[in-house]
This record gives structure tokens, sequence and C-alpha cells, in this order.
């Protein structure tokens, strides 16, 4: 075959594999703008001067043997459960509950049942500081007479709890039986970050909003992200910061649980269980199901009450834009859920 016709069977090709990738150049840069045209470039979320590397950058996937996952483990997860709740009386459940993630549905119901039929009281468990406050000043009521105890409190603040009981528990006049030692079962609520993220901003826009400075009810009650950015993005970056606060403190807390498993093989002839549980908002209900056939007889699950979400003055839809930006809380989401737990790139 000459040269000549070997050219004109392949110049069609040529061709059509030139036009494939002009194609896929257009499909790409038309991906990657905005609605405005201009190129979208990935900036953190909390701070958008920042130039930090995303969690797929800067951690590593990591499976734990002291962290339970209702989404990756329920039998495994309800069990341990409730072996604390009504096998152990030495087991204390610490409840981290993270804001607009069924925090007071599970309370609500979880605080009667491990109680002894006390009531819950939202305004006894919260927030951040004064609730540390409170903790700070009885700590023993909180490590040791508590079967549930809800804090209402940053990931921070809930690590230093729970390393304060492990504190007061390993503490000589704490040690009353060592044949019997204490178990700390950590317990956390968290929820898909644009679900939050969008709970997060109804509740602050109509619950709240008679609380709000006249500039932020006019944003509210407008409702429209294009007029009002920069306001309706810094819930974005709250949730970036509470989901970043929470991969940070996880590796801390399942340090702490089991230097204290370690602690009571040396002192005890008794096999502790210390255990950090994450449940998905999403699965709230599946848990209760999955407690009815572990509940002592005779014994019934309260019924409880939900934190209704209102949206009267604003009704909000998440804009593509943020769901962008939520993009680190939906990778940790993604880990945690999934049983694996991402830690900074300064302890690989």
């Amino acid at each position: 075959m000459s040269s000549q016709t070997l050219l004109r069977w392949l110049s069609p090709l040529i061709i059509c594999v030139l036009a494939l990738g002009n194609i896929f150049l257009m499909c790409t840069k038309y991906l990657t703008s905005n609605v405005n045209g201009e190129a979208t470039t990935f900036q953190h979320p909390i701070d958008e001067s920042a130039n930090e590397e995303s969690p797929r950058q800067a951690g590593v996937r990591h499976i734990t043997r002291n962290l339970v996952v209702y989404n990756h483990d329920s039998i495994a997860f309800a069990d341990t459960f409730a072996h604390c709740s009504f096998n152990n009386p030495n087991c204390k459940i610490h409840y981290h509950h993270v804001q607009k993630t069924g925090g007071s549905r599970l309370a609500s119901r979880l605080y009667p049942l491990l109680s002894k039929g006390a009531s819950y009281n939202s305004k006894k468990w919260c927030c951040q500081d004064e609730m540390m406050d409170r903790f700070n000043a009885n700590v023993s009521q909180y490590c040791e007479h508590n079967k549930f105890g809800i804090y209402e409190v940053t990931a921070p603040q809930y690590s230093n709890v729970i390393q304060s009981c492990i504190d007061y528990n390993n503490a000589p006049q704490q040690n009353r039986n060592l044949h019997e030692p204490n178990e700390i079962i950590g317990l956390m609520t968290i929820r898909e970050p644009i679900q939050l993220t969008l709970s997060q901003l109804h509740h602050q826009c109509n619950k709240n909003f008679k609380h709000k400075s006249p500039e932020e009810q006019k944003m509210c009650k407008s409702c429209k992200f294009l007029k009002n950015r920069d306001y309706f993005l810094e819930y974005v970056h709250q949730t970036n910061l509470v989901f970043l606060e929470i991969a940070q403190e996880i590796p801390r807390l399942l340090n702490m649980l089991d230097g204290q498993i370690n602690h009571q093989r040396r002192n005890s002839t008794t096999k502790a269980i210390h255990k950090m549980m994450i449940l998905d908002q999403a699965d709230i209900d599946s848990f209760f199901k999955a407690m009815e056939s572990r509940l002592p007889a005779g014994v019934v699950i309260p019924e409880g009450r939900g934190n209704e979400e209102m949206t009267g003055h604003c009704y909000f839809g998440v804009t593509s834009h943020m769901m962008k930006a939520l993009a680190p809380s939906l990778e940790i989401y993604r880990y945690l859920t999934s049983g694996l737990v991402w830690q900074p790139a300064s302890n690989m």
C-alpha cells in the first residue's frame, strides 16, 4: 500500500481523534467554570485565603478496633450499647451531641431509659463553655454517677470530657473495685454535611430569627444566595469546621481509650471494654429498632421528642457552589460512616 493510500485511510481517523480531544477540553472547561463563566478554583472553605491540603491529601485511611460505626456494623454497635446500658452498672455512656444531628430526639429517648425515668432537660446539657463549666465544677457527678451523659459541646471540649473521666477513674481513691473496672463508651451523632448545613441555616434564620440583628433578619428574609453570598457561605464554613474538628479529635479519643485499656490490663484481672461509637442521624430510627430486641423484659424505650425544623422566613435551597465548598466535610463524613478514620499528616 502506497504512502498516499495509507494517508487517505488514516486522515479521517486522525481528524476524529483531534475533534474528540477538542470536545473533551471544551467539556472540561465548561464543567470547571461557574455560572458567570469564570474559572473556579477550590479554596479552603474555612479560610478562603488558606492553601491547605484536603483530607484526602493530608490524611490516611485507618481502621481501629475501638471505633464502632452503626452504618459499618450495626450488630456490633447495638450489642455494645446494650451491654453497657443493661449488663454492666460500671459502664458509662458519654454522648457528644453535635448540633443538628438528631441529638434532641436521641437524648430525649435514651436519657429517661438509662436514668431511671428522669426527664430530659436539654438546657441542663447545653452548650459549649457553659456546659463545660458545669462539668468541671462537678466531675464526679458526670463521670461516676451519670449512666448517660449528654454534652452539646465542640469536639475538642468533648475530648476533654473523656480525658477528665479517664483521669477521675484512674485516681487511686476512685478505684473502689478493681475487679469491676469502669468502662467508658463514647457516643457521637453525625449528619450528612449538606443536610446539616441546611438544618443549621433554617434553625438560625427561622427559629432564632428574633435574636438576629436587623441586617441578618433582612438577609434571612431574602433567602437568596447570590444577594447574600458571604452570609450563607458562613454556614458552610461552620459545617466544615465541625467536621474538621471531629476528624482531628477522633484519633485523640481512640488513643485515650487505648491507653485506658492498657492501663486496666496492668491493674485489673477483668477485661474492660472502651469504645467510641458513631451513629449517623439517618440511622437513628434503625438503631432504636435494633435495640428493641435487646431490651430487658418489660423495658420500653420512651417516645421522646425531636427538634422540629422551621422554615417560616427562609426555606433555603443549597446551591452548587455551597456543595463544592462542603467537599472537606463530605469526604470526612464518608470516611466516618464507613468505619474509617482520617488522621492528619503529622500523625502518619
